[in-house]
């Protein structure tokens, strides 16, 4: 294993290689390799609902940063099943009235305006300047909880692959908080049946069309888990704890197959099509390595007409973490094993079962993104020259640091020349210059050790909710590293905003909701 420090040698840091092009095997051309990565946003309406001006604000941030393609927070294709109540959701009948609102925000994620002018670095859709914008499509299954999920007031159970439960199999090592946290969320998911598969397919594909309508450039679809490492609906399909069926979609990719083939059939080859992974879900799903290889081969060599998977997204490492940098750390280990896995398997892919016998394939193969705590030139350096991945996912980086490519741009280091021999920008000391944010620990708060576990790996996701609503309003990030205030700022932080009526809803559902379960 390679550390982050052998990156710095005698031949400096060279970043020439984070900062070049890359091409996907659509035709579209990233400016570098540098995406920001799906986060969360919580900033539309309560109980879901279009892009808002606060989206629009928050990703002409992120457009002016340089950034090589930029990925929405997940968006929804079922309005039944939300994840924490202000998600973007696909309007169940595409309208030009909900086609403006995401082409507002499309704009804004290219540094354009809505009526056509450019507002930052610019260029045609097929050059190299603007950011390539991505919609992350999702449906949360049995991740979707009571009340916020979407399904209130009438309490009906969530669809997922089988009838399972979140929080069913804790083990006895969580406290009691922790299972009455899982039973008030959540409640035993209704198996899927055909006809509800086929409306889930629809539904990406309906977000697919509106993505393309509204001058997206391509969409990712949402195969991993969120917070607190909670599956979502594909990777219910997928994990063999939760996929218990005995037809044709108890093959752990038959889902996520249907919909890539029905999403390629609905838009053209220049379209971007991605899919997010999670290399902890061949851990804890019950999966192994040998299944994400056979997996990875597969999609890679799914093909429609020429078109297939442009980009996979490997998250689940955390490079940021001491102990996982160690050579010891086993889920390092894991990690980077599973990484090497994705880049040889989608280089020598299985044959598509829509592909007929003996042709040979036509697109290139997928690239393979890698996120999970990436924080340091050192370790950006080390993911792309071990060959561990093709372009690099930055998301609670990129909120801490907004501007990050075009700051590597401009104090970029050439070839041979080490840090120590870097000469400060005018004006500048070299301790001015000195890269804090790559030594700074990271702000986020931690929860409590008796708060439940469900929660808890929800209170730093938290911190970046509210850091990302501040990026908005261009104002600084919470200073407060108390989790209570946070995630009370974080669900009625917006009556700082006027909208003091959003704290009554809330409190009004919670109390709906859990006089109901108690009763």
């Amino acid at each position: 294993m390679v550390g982050s420090d052998d990156v710095v040698g005698a031949g400096g840091l060279d970043m020439n290689e984070v900062l070049s092009p890359i091409t996907l095997p659509c035709g579209r051309t990233l400016a570098n390799r540098l995406v920001k990565a799906a986060m969360y946003e919580h900033l539309a309406p309560l109980l879901g609902g279009p892009p808002t001006a606060a989206h629009h604000a928050l990703y002409a941030v992120w457009a002016r940063g340089g950034w090589g393609m930029i990925v929405t927070g997940n968006v929804q294709v079922s309005r039944r099943h939300l994840t924490l109540g202000a998600d973007m959701i696909v309007p169940e009948k595409l309208t030009y009235e909900d086609e403006e609102k995401f082409r507002k925000l499309a704009c804004a994620m290219k540094g354009k305006q809505a009526g056509g002018g450019d507002v930052g670095n610019a260029d045609d859709t097929r050059g190299s300047k603007l950011p390539l914008a991505i919609m992350q499509l999702n449906h949360s299954g049995r991740q979707s909880p009571n009340i916020i999920g979407g399904r209130w007031p009438y309490f009906q159970p969530p669809l997922s692959a089988s009838a399972t439960r979140v929080g069913a199999s804790a083990t006895r090592k969580e406290n009691l908080l922790s299972r009455v946290a899982y039973a008030l969320l959540f409640q035993t998911a209704r198996a899927m049946s055909v006809e509800d598969i086929a409306d889930v397919v629809g539904g990406f594909v309906r977000g697919a069309r509106l993505a393309l309508a509204s001058g997206f450039d391509g969409i990712q679809i949402h195969a991993a888990h969120g917070c607190a490492h909670l599956l979502y609906l594909i990777a219910q399909f997928i994990s063999r704890r939760t996929n218990l069926r005995t037809d044709a979609y108890s093959a752990p990719v038959a889902l996520l197959r249907e919909i890539v083939y029905a999403v390629r059939a609905a838009v053209p080859r220049i379209f971007v099509v991605g899919i997010k992974l999670n290399a902890a879900d061949y851990v804890s799903g019950g999966l192994r390595e040998e299944d994400g290889r056979a997996h990875l081969a597969e999609i890679a060599g799914w093909e429609w007409e020429g078109a297939g998977v442009d980009f996979i997204e490997v998250s689940g490492g955390d490079y940021e973490s001491p102990e996982f940098m160690q050579d010891s750390s086993p889920r390092q280990a894991f990690f980077e094993s599973f990484a090497r896995v994705a880049m040889d398997a989608v280089r020598r892919p299985a044959a598509s079962p829509r592909q007929p016998s003996g042709q040979s394939h036509t697109k290139a193969p997928p690239l393979i993104m890698l996120t999970g705590g990436l924080r340091t030139r050192a370790q950006f350096a080390l993911v792309l020259k071990s060959k561990h991945a093709d372009l690099l996912g930055l998301a609670r980086l990129a909120t801490l640091q907004p501007d990050l490519p075009n700051f590597l741009l401009e104090h970029q280091l050439v070839s041979g020349i080490g840090v120590a021999e870097r000469q400060p920008p005018k004006g500048c000391s070299v301790q001015d210059v000195s890269w804090e944010w790559e030594r700074q620990p990271t702000p986020e708060p931690r929860s409590p050790s008796w708060w439940p576990r469900i929660v808890g790996a929800g209170i730093g996701m938290a911190w970046y909710v509210v850091a990302i609503r501040r990026l908005a309003q261009g104002s600084a990030s919470p200073y407060s590293n108390n989790w209570v205030f946070v995630v009370l700022e974080m669900y009625f932080g917006s009556i700082l905003d006027g909208s003091g009526k959003t704290i009554l809803i809330m409190c009004s559902l919670v109390a709906v909701s859990l006089f109901c379960i108690i009763a």
